[in-house]
């Protein structure tokens, strides 16, 4: 496993640092960014992982090709009883960004009662605007 970022510190200079955010998934992020909110006082943030640089990584439809390679952890659950104690597979991304990274799209067209659903709700203020299913 490397720690790119944590390496570069710890070989860069004599620096300390008050605070190392570990995991920079999605929330590791966010607290990485909240905690460099000063500019003078770098912070740094490690995740697991290689750079992205295979293409299967920033194409949606290639998500399955992830599955089990390098880009992930390859998770299996305990036994899962609603499962009949089966044991599932956990798609996991290995870098930074974690889980969040390891995305697919997914378009799904509404049913058309649903929108007449929601057009019925009475609303504060008057009527909803008009939406159709895509």
């Amino acid at each position: 496993m490397t720690l790119p970022l944590v390496e570069e510190a710890l070989v860069t200079g004599p620096e300390t640092f008050d605070y190392l955010v570990v995991g920079a998934g999605s929330a590791g992020a966010v607290v990485a960014t909240r905690l460099t909110e000063d500019p003078g006082d770098p912070r740094p943030a490690a995740g697991a992982g290689e750079p992205a640089d295979a293409d299967e990584v920033n194409i949606p439809a290639a998500l399955p090709t992830l599955f089990t390679t390098r880009w992930d952890w390859s998770y299996i659950t305990v036994e899962q009883k609603p499962l009949d104690n089966a044991c599932t597979y956990w798609p996991r991304r290995k870098a930074l960004g974690g889980c969040s990274s390891m995305s697919a799209m997914i378009y799904i067209r509404g049913h058309r009662a649903k929108y007449d659903t929601w057009r019925a709700v009475p609303r504060p203020g008057g009527a909803a605007p008009r939406r159709e299913p895509g």
